[in-house]
């Protein structure tokens, strides 16, 4: 656990000297940059350009409010005006956002923290350790997805097309979802097998 720890402590250190080295070197330039300084400070980068998909999140995702606009006028909305780009599948958050406002938010992040205890739970009561890594792997990778879909959506971390589980359009994502839960169900029930 102490080399995880360090790893991570290391790359959260070098990575602003990287980037400092970088622009002073010339190696990070052009679309390079633009993309870099796009995280850093979404408000002042172009927004026509490089930052047009991190600015309309941004916009969509403030347009909610507390309790949202719930559907009225969606005509006039930024995913119904398709201001906001991929609004069923990578921007899903941005458009629940909007519609639900931060207590919609509020609501679906607390249910993907339910299944993913549930998930944890049934990893505890594994028969087996090897159980227990798969149920644990599926837990961390769609953590990692529900993570960069709302950062993308709320415009700290870049656009990279990650789907968010359950929600997002795309019949694989889906499909590939429900098979991780299967085999963690199927995990959880091999511990009542002789």
């Amino acid at each position: 656990m102490w080399i995880v720890v360090a790893s991570l402590v290391l790359c959260t250190a070098g990575a602003p000297l990287a980037y400092y080295a970088g622009v002073k070197t010339g190696v990070l330039h052009g679309y390079k940059l633009e993309r870099i300084n796009v995280i850093l400070d979404p408000e002042n980068a172009d927004r026509r350009g490089f930052g047009y998909h991190t600015w309309q999140s941004i916009l969509t995702v403030g347009k909610g409010q507390l309790t949202g606009t719930g559907g009225r006028m969606p005509e006039y909305s930024q995913s119904g005006l398709k201001f906001l780009p991929e609004p069923h599948s990578d921007f899903i958050f941005a458009v629940t956002a909007e519609t639900t406002g931060f207590v919609g938010c509020v609501l679906l992040l607390l249910a993907y923290a339910f299944m993913l205890t549930r998930l944890i739970m049934g990893a505890r009561r594994a028969p087996d350790r090897a159980g227990m890594l798969v149920i644990m792997a599926i837990v961390g990778g769609l953590a990692f997805q529900i993570f960069i879909n709302v950062g993308m959506a709320l415009g700290i971390l870049p656009v990279i097309g990650v789907p968010l589980p359950l929600m997002s359009a795309g019949l694989s994502s889906v499909l590939a979802t429900f098979i991780a839960i299967g085999f963690a169900v199927s995990v959880q029930l091999r511990r009542f097998v002789n």
